[in-house]
Protein backbone atom coordinates (compact mmCIF):
# COMPACT_ATOMS: atom_id res chain seq x y z
CA UNK A 1 0.00 0.00 0.00
CA UNK A 2 1.68 3.43 -0.86
CA UNK A 3 0.23 7.06 0.57
CA UNK A 4 1.38 10.38 2.03
CA UNK A 5 -1.43 10.10 4.00
CA UNK A 6 -4.44 7.84 5.40
CA UNK A 7 -7.80 8.86 5.89
CA UNK A 8 -8.82 8.76 9.60
CA UNK A 9 -11.56 5.44 8.88
CA UNK A 10 -8.35 3.91 7.37
CA UNK A 11 -6.16 5.36 10.09
CA UNK A 12 -8.03 4.23 12.73
CA UNK A 13 -7.73 0.21 11.63
CA UNK A 14 -4.03 0.56 11.14
CA UNK A 15 -3.81 2.53 14.69
CA UNK A 16 -5.86 0.07 16.35
CA UNK A 17 -3.92 -3.23 14.91
CA UNK A 18 -0.85 -1.50 15.95
CA UNK A 19 -1.97 -0.49 19.45
CA UNK A 20 -3.35 -3.82 20.18
CA UNK A 21 0.14 -5.83 19.47
CA UNK A 22 1.63 -3.29 21.52
CA UNK A 23 -1.20 -4.21 24.63
CA UNK A 24 -0.33 -7.39 23.89
CA UNK A 25 3.03 -6.79 24.62
CA UNK A 26 2.72 -4.84 27.45
CA UNK A 27 0.95 -7.51 29.36
CA UNK A 28 3.10 -10.41 28.31
CA UNK A 29 6.18 -7.86 29.91
CA UNK A 30 7.93 -6.49 27.09
CA UNK A 31 8.37 -3.44 25.34
CA UNK A 32 9.46 -3.11 21.54
CA UNK A 33 11.33 0.36 21.64
CA UNK A 34 11.23 0.81 18.18
CA UNK A 35 8.22 1.61 16.44
CA UNK A 36 8.17 3.03 13.57
CA UNK A 37 6.31 2.74 9.92
CA UNK A 38 9.02 0.26 8.84
CA UNK A 39 8.35 -1.77 11.10
CA UNK A 40 4.74 -1.86 10.14
CA UNK A 41 3.94 -4.18 7.43
CA UNK A 42 0.80 -4.55 5.46
CA UNK A 43 -0.20 -8.05 4.59
CA UNK A 44 -1.37 -7.30 1.33
CA UNK A 45 -2.04 -3.91 -0.55
CA UNK A 46 -5.42 -3.57 -0.12
CA UNK A 47 -6.74 -0.61 1.70
CA UNK A 48 -8.26 -2.61 4.47
CA UNK A 49 -5.09 -5.22 5.18
CA UNK A 50 -4.41 -6.44 8.18
CA UNK A 51 -0.98 -5.01 9.57
CA UNK A 52 1.78 -7.07 11.56
CA UNK A 53 4.40 -5.54 14.03
CA UNK A 54 7.52 -7.00 13.15
CA UNK A 55 11.32 -6.30 14.33
CA UNK A 56 11.75 -7.58 17.80
CA UNK A 57 15.91 -7.02 17.60
CA UNK A 58 15.50 -4.14 20.60
CA UNK A 59 12.71 -5.02 22.17
CA UNK A 60 12.92 -6.53 25.84
CA UNK A 61 11.45 -7.95 28.99
CA UNK A 62 10.71 -5.57 31.80
CA UNK A 63 9.41 -5.07 35.04
CA UNK A 64 6.52 -2.98 35.89
CA UNK A 65 7.96 -0.38 38.22
CA UNK A 66 11.37 -0.74 36.78
CA UNK A 67 13.33 1.99 34.53
CA UNK A 68 15.24 1.26 31.51
CA UNK A 69 18.19 3.27 30.53
CA UNK A 70 19.22 1.77 27.24
CA UNK A 71 19.24 4.35 24.56
CA UNK A 72 17.66 2.46 21.59
CA UNK A 73 15.09 3.58 18.85
CA UNK A 74 14.68 5.85 15.76
CA UNK A 75 15.10 9.98 15.17
CA UNK A 76 11.42 11.30 14.76
CA UNK A 77 9.78 8.22 16.96
CA UNK A 78 12.00 8.19 19.98
CA UNK A 79 10.53 9.17 23.02
CA UNK A 80 11.94 12.19 25.05
CA UNK A 81 12.78 9.57 28.28
CA UNK A 82 14.57 7.26 26.25
CA UNK A 83 16.49 9.86 25.22
CA UNK A 84 17.04 11.12 28.96
CA UNK A 85 17.66 7.17 29.65
CA UNK A 86 14.95 6.86 32.38
CA UNK A 87 11.86 4.97 30.42
CA UNK A 88 9.36 2.09 30.89
CA UNK A 89 7.03 0.77 28.47
CA UNK A 90 5.16 4.13 27.74
CA UNK A 91 7.92 5.16 25.63
CA UNK A 92 5.99 2.31 22.88
CA UNK A 93 2.63 4.81 23.31
CA UNK A 94 4.72 7.95 22.46
CA UNK A 95 6.08 6.10 19.29
CA UNK A 96 2.54 4.83 18.30
CA UNK A 97 1.88 8.53 18.62
CA UNK A 98 3.99 9.82 15.95
CA UNK A 99 2.85 6.98 13.51
CA UNK A 100 -0.54 8.19 14.30
CA UNK A 101 0.72 11.63 13.37
CA UNK A 102 2.03 10.90 9.90
CA UNK A 103 -0.85 8.29 9.16
CA UNK A 104 -2.79 11.46 9.57
CA UNK A 105 -0.70 14.22 7.83
CA UNK A 106 2.17 12.47 5.94
CA UNK A 107 5.06 13.90 8.16
CA UNK A 108 6.27 13.80 11.51
CA UNK A 109 5.52 16.23 14.38
CA UNK A 110 9.52 16.63 15.37
CA UNK A 111 10.79 17.47 12.41
CA UNK A 112 14.66 18.70 11.74
CA UNK A 113 17.50 18.82 8.88
CA UNK A 114 19.26 16.46 11.30
CA UNK A 115 19.00 14.07 14.09
CA UNK A 116 20.62 16.58 16.80
CA UNK A 117 17.81 18.94 15.82
CA UNK A 118 15.44 16.15 15.64
CA UNK A 119 16.21 14.78 18.87
CA UNK A 120 16.29 18.17 20.33
CA UNK A 121 12.64 18.83 19.22
CA UNK A 122 11.97 15.53 20.72
CA UNK A 123 13.31 16.69 24.13
CA UNK A 124 11.10 19.63 24.65
CA UNK A 125 8.13 17.72 23.23
CA UNK A 126 6.08 20.38 21.44
CA UNK A 127 4.38 20.02 18.35
CA UNK A 128 1.26 21.78 16.84
CA UNK A 129 -1.44 20.62 14.24
CA UNK A 130 -1.25 23.46 11.08
CA UNK A 131 -4.51 23.98 10.27
CA UNK A 132 -3.46 23.74 6.53
CA UNK A 133 -3.07 19.86 7.15
CA UNK A 134 -5.03 19.41 10.19
CA UNK A 135 -8.37 21.48 9.78
CA UNK A 136 -10.38 17.99 8.30
CA UNK A 137 -9.17 16.05 11.08
CA UNK A 138 -11.76 15.16 13.58
CA UNK A 139 -10.57 16.99 17.18
CA UNK A 140 -10.92 13.13 19.07
CA UNK A 141 -7.73 12.39 16.75
CA UNK A 142 -6.06 15.10 18.07
CA UNK A 143 -6.69 14.77 21.70
CA UNK A 144 -5.44 11.02 21.52
CA UNK A 145 -2.24 12.22 19.58
CA UNK A 146 -1.47 15.10 22.52
CA UNK A 147 -2.43 12.49 25.25
CA UNK A 148 -0.12 9.75 23.38
CA UNK A 149 2.97 12.75 23.11
CA UNK A 150 1.56 13.98 26.40
CA UNK A 151 5.61 15.03 27.90
CA UNK A 152 5.02 13.70 31.52
CA UNK A 153 4.71 10.32 31.69
CA UNK A 154 2.92 10.23 34.66
CA UNK A 155 0.11 11.73 32.75
CA UNK A 156 0.53 10.21 28.92
CA UNK A 157 -2.22 7.13 28.83
CA UNK A 158 -1.01 3.37 28.26
CA UNK A 159 -1.29 1.58 25.43
CA UNK A 160 -5.05 -0.31 26.93
CA UNK A 161 -6.52 3.22 27.20
CA UNK A 162 -5.46 4.33 23.95
CA UNK A 163 -7.88 1.65 22.51
CA UNK A 164 -10.90 2.89 24.59
CA UNK A 165 -10.26 6.51 23.68
CA UNK A 166 -13.35 7.91 22.13
CA UNK A 167 -11.71 8.12 19.02
CA UNK A 168 -12.07 4.43 18.09
CA UNK A 169 -15.68 4.62 19.10
CA UNK A 170 -16.27 7.22 16.38
CA UNK A 171 -15.94 3.88 14.14
CA UNK A 172 -18.72 2.18 12.60
CA UNK A 173 -19.39 -0.75 14.95
CA UNK A 174 -17.35 -3.52 13.31
CA UNK A 175 -19.31 -5.54 10.84
CA UNK A 176 -20.91 -8.58 12.52
CA UNK A 177 -19.86 -11.88 10.87
CA UNK A 178 -22.65 -13.72 8.87
CA UNK A 179 -21.06 -16.80 10.29
CA UNK A 180 -20.37 -15.93 13.83
CA UNK A 181 -23.14 -18.19 15.08
CA UNK A 182 -21.31 -21.06 13.48
CA UNK A 183 -17.56 -19.72 14.28
CA UNK A 184 -18.84 -19.93 17.95
CA UNK A 185 -19.81 -23.71 17.71
CA UNK A 186 -17.19 -24.60 16.37
CA UNK A 187 -14.85 -23.10 18.87
CA UNK A 188 -17.26 -25.12 21.35
CA UNK A 189 -16.73 -28.20 19.83
CA UNK A 190 -13.26 -27.89 19.01
CA UNK A 191 -11.57 -31.65 20.32
CA UNK A 192 -7.87 -32.40 20.00
CA UNK A 193 -6.41 -35.35 21.75
CA UNK A 194 -3.00 -35.14 20.48
CA UNK A 195 -0.22 -32.53 21.02
CA UNK A 196 0.89 -33.56 17.63
CA UNK A 197 -2.36 -32.66 15.69
CA UNK A 198 -2.54 -29.01 17.68
CA UNK A 199 1.20 -27.82 16.75
CA UNK A 200 0.69 -29.02 12.78
CA UNK A 201 -2.62 -27.29 12.70
CA UNK A 202 -1.02 -24.50 14.15
CA UNK A 203 1.96 -24.08 11.79
CA UNK A 204 -0.14 -24.73 8.50
CA UNK A 205 -2.42 -21.73 10.75
CA UNK A 206 0.63 -20.00 10.94
CA UNK A 207 2.79 -20.50 7.23
CA UNK A 208 -0.46 -21.73 4.83
CA UNK A 209 -1.98 -18.91 3.22
CA UNK A 210 -6.29 -19.03 4.40
CA UNK A 211 -6.00 -15.16 4.43
CA UNK A 212 -10.33 -15.28 3.14
CA UNK A 213 -11.29 -17.42 6.19
CA UNK A 214 -8.72 -15.45 8.50
CA UNK A 215 -10.64 -12.39 7.66
CA UNK A 216 -14.09 -13.42 8.59
CA UNK A 217 -13.20 -15.15 11.30
CA UNK A 218 -11.54 -11.96 12.46
CA UNK A 219 -14.47 -10.41 12.81
CA UNK A 220 -16.48 -12.69 15.19
CA UNK A 221 -12.78 -12.68 17.57
CA UNK A 222 -13.20 -8.89 17.29
CA UNK A 223 -16.80 -9.16 18.36
CA UNK A 224 -15.35 -11.11 21.78
CA UNK A 225 -12.32 -9.13 22.14
CA UNK A 226 -14.35 -5.97 24.22
CA UNK A 227 -11.47 -4.84 25.39
CA UNK A 228 -9.92 -4.55 21.61
CA UNK A 229 -5.95 -6.18 23.22
CA UNK A 230 -5.72 -8.60 20.88
CA UNK A 231 -6.44 -11.54 22.96
CA UNK A 232 -9.97 -12.85 24.41
CA UNK A 233 -10.02 -13.51 28.32
CA UNK A 234 -12.18 -16.14 30.15
CA UNK A 235 -14.21 -13.31 30.75
CA UNK A 236 -14.88 -12.17 27.58
CA UNK A 237 -15.50 -15.86 26.08
CA UNK A 238 -18.08 -15.87 29.48
CA UNK A 239 -20.25 -13.03 28.05
CA UNK A 240 -19.93 -14.14 24.47
CA UNK A 241 -21.93 -17.37 25.58
CA UNK A 242 -23.46 -16.14 28.10
CA UNK A 243 -25.96 -14.68 25.58
CA UNK A 244 -26.70 -18.29 24.44
CA UNK A 245 -26.35 -20.27 27.41
CA UNK A 246 -26.98 -20.19 31.49
CA UNK A 247 -23.87 -19.23 33.34
CA UNK A 248 -23.30 -22.78 34.60
CA UNK A 249 -23.22 -24.01 31.10
CA UNK A 250 -21.21 -21.22 29.63
CA UNK A 251 -18.84 -21.56 32.28
CA UNK A 252 -18.33 -25.24 31.76
CA UNK A 253 -17.88 -24.86 27.96
CA UNK A 254 -15.01 -21.83 28.41
CA UNK A 255 -13.01 -23.70 31.01
CA UNK A 256 -12.94 -26.45 28.59
CA UNK A 257 -11.81 -24.24 25.62
CA UNK A 258 -9.12 -22.39 27.49
CA UNK A 259 -8.05 -25.49 28.51
CA UNK A 260 -8.36 -27.35 25.15
CA UNK A 261 -6.61 -24.00 23.27
CA UNK A 262 -4.86 -21.95 25.16
CA UNK A 263 -1.94 -23.64 23.96
CA UNK A 264 0.70 -21.61 25.27
CA UNK A 265 -0.70 -21.00 28.64
CA UNK A 266 -0.90 -17.59 29.04
CA UNK A 267 -4.32 -17.42 30.68
CA UNK A 268 -5.97 -15.98 27.65
CA UNK A 269 -6.31 -16.90 24.05
CA UNK A 270 -5.06 -14.87 20.86
CA UNK A 271 -5.86 -14.89 17.16
CA UNK A 272 -3.81 -17.93 16.12
CA UNK A 273 -5.31 -20.02 18.68
CA UNK A 274 -9.01 -18.95 17.80
CA UNK A 275 -8.21 -19.86 14.70
CA UNK A 276 -6.73 -23.31 15.76
CA UNK A 277 -10.60 -24.06 16.79
CA UNK A 278 -12.27 -22.10 14.76
CA UNK A 279 -10.86 -22.92 10.85
CA UNK A 280 -12.52 -24.93 8.25
CA UNK A 281 -10.53 -28.01 9.18
CA UNK A 282 -12.09 -30.44 6.77
CA UNK A 283 -10.93 -27.38 4.22
CA UNK A 284 -7.60 -26.89 5.92
CA UNK A 285 -6.44 -30.10 5.94
CA UNK A 286 -7.02 -31.39 2.35
CA UNK A 287 -4.79 -34.34 1.06
CA UNK A 288 -2.51 -32.10 -0.72
CA UNK A 289 -1.51 -29.85 1.96
CA UNK A 290 -1.59 -32.65 4.35
CA UNK A 291 1.12 -34.56 2.09
CA UNK A 292 2.93 -31.06 1.88
CA UNK A 293 3.45 -30.53 5.46
CA UNK A 294 4.91 -34.41 5.73
CA UNK A 295 7.45 -33.61 3.55
CA UNK A 296 8.49 -30.79 5.37
CA UNK A 297 8.62 -33.01 8.01
CA UNK A 298 10.74 -35.74 6.76
CA UNK A 299 13.93 -34.32 5.40
CA UNK A 300 15.40 -37.55 4.68
CA UNK A 301 12.68 -38.70 2.33
CA UNK A 302 11.96 -42.08 3.79
CA UNK A 303 8.91 -41.84 4.17
CA UNK A 304 8.65 -41.64 7.71
CA UNK A 305 8.53 -38.66 10.75
CA UNK A 306 11.81 -39.39 13.11
CA UNK A 307 12.20 -37.96 16.47
CA UNK A 308 15.30 -36.20 15.09
CA UNK A 309 12.97 -34.43 12.41
CA UNK A 310 10.41 -33.56 14.80
CA UNK A 311 13.03 -31.54 16.73
CA UNK A 312 14.95 -30.20 13.41
CA UNK A 313 11.06 -28.72 12.45
CA UNK A 314 10.39 -26.96 15.82
CA UNK A 315 13.82 -26.03 16.22
CA UNK A 316 13.87 -27.60 19.37
CA UNK A 317 17.33 -27.83 21.18
CA UNK A 318 19.16 -31.09 20.93
CA UNK A 319 20.10 -31.23 24.69
CA UNK A 320 15.81 -30.97 25.74
CA UNK A 321 12.72 -32.20 24.56
CA UNK A 322 13.45 -35.55 24.28
CA UNK A 323 11.05 -36.75 26.72
CA UNK A 324 8.33 -34.52 24.94
CA UNK A 325 9.20 -35.60 21.18
CA UNK A 326 8.70 -39.19 22.52
CA UNK A 327 5.36 -38.33 23.80
CA UNK A 328 4.48 -36.81 20.41
CA UNK A 329 5.51 -39.97 18.68
CA UNK A 330 4.08 -42.31 20.78
CA UNK A 331 0.59 -40.57 20.95
CA UNK A 332 0.76 -41.47 17.23
CA UNK A 333 2.49 -44.05 16.62
CA UNK A 334 0.25 -47.01 16.05
CA UNK A 335 2.90 -49.97 14.53
CA UNK A 336 5.26 -49.29 17.68
CA UNK A 337 8.02 -48.45 15.73
CA UNK A 338 9.00 -45.22 17.06
CA UNK A 339 8.73 -43.53 14.15
CA UNK A 340 5.41 -41.82 11.97
CA UNK A 341 4.28 -43.01 8.64
CA UNK A 342 2.25 -40.94 6.45
CA UNK A 343 -0.80 -43.29 7.07
CA UNK A 344 -0.35 -42.79 10.85
CA UNK A 345 0.37 -39.17 9.90
CA UNK A 346 -2.90 -38.89 7.70
CA UNK A 347 -4.93 -40.79 10.37
CA UNK A 348 -3.60 -38.51 13.48
CA UNK A 349 -5.20 -35.29 11.43
CA UNK A 350 -8.56 -36.51 9.78
CA UNK A 351 -9.90 -37.51 13.37
CA UNK A 352 -10.00 -33.53 13.96
CA UNK A 353 -12.38 -33.39 11.54
CA UNK A 354 -14.74 -35.82 12.98
CA UNK A 355 -14.67 -33.72 16.19
CA UNK A 356 -15.82 -30.61 15.09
Amino acid sequence: MEATSFSEENSSQVMEQILSAVVYLHKHGFIHRDLKPENIIFETKEVNSKVKVIDFGTSCSYEKGNKLKKKLGTPYYIAPEVLKRNYDEKCDVWSSGVIMYILLCGYPPFNGPNDKVIFQRVTEGKFIFPEEDWSGISKQAKDMIKRMLCFDTTKRITASECLQHEWFKMKLQVVESKNSGKVMNNLKNFRSEFKFQKAVLLYIISFFDIKEEKDELYKTFKQLDLDGDGQLTHDELMIGYGKTMGEEDAKKEVDRIFKTIDVNGTGAIDFTEFLLATVNHKKLLSQERMTAVFKMFDKDGSGTIDKDEIKEFFSMSEAGNDEFVNDLITEVDKNGDGEISFQEFKDMMIKIISKV
